[in-house]
């Protein structure tokens, strides 16, 4: 469990979650009161790099097969650009293409659920950079 007592000492704090009460067929989402949900996580966490990532898609379709030539977009934020570099280079580690949005506040607001990001896929060429 999480909690401001705990020592993260700074280590990367990865949030997959999203802000589900219930799933479907009649799922709802918390009202966090103008907060995102990794903001509630990094004050729990608070000597944690928290970054935001693995939540916009489901993993089946996250990992499903692409057409050749192609790679996933994964969506990435969070407050310490170093350890966005780090989950960065993860996602690029495991075959999908990493783009960094930015800060927990706004970048995570697109990336929840309802969130213009959520559900969001897309494909790029192979070769592409990071960005």
């Amino acid at each position: 469990m999480l909690g401001p007592d705990i020592a993260w000492d700074g280590r990367i704090l990865v949030d997959t979650t999203n802000i589900f009460l219930s799933y479907a067929p009649d799922y709802r989402v918390d009202d966090l009161k103008g907060d995102t949900g990794s903001e509630i996580v990094a004050r729990l966490a608070p000597s944690a790099r928290v970054v935001k990532a693995f939540n916009t898609l489901p993993f089946n379709r996250m990992f499903a097969p692409t057409p050749a030539g192609l790679k996933r977009v994964l969506f990435v934020a969070g407050d310490a650009d170093d350890a966005v570099s780090t989950v960065s280079g993860l996602v690029k580690e495991i075959g999908l293409h990493p783009i960094a949005l930015g800060r927990l506040a706004e970048a995570g607001r697109q990336m929840e659920v309802g969130g213009p990001l959520s559900s969001l896929e897309l494909l790029t060429p192979a070769n592409a950079g990071a960005s």
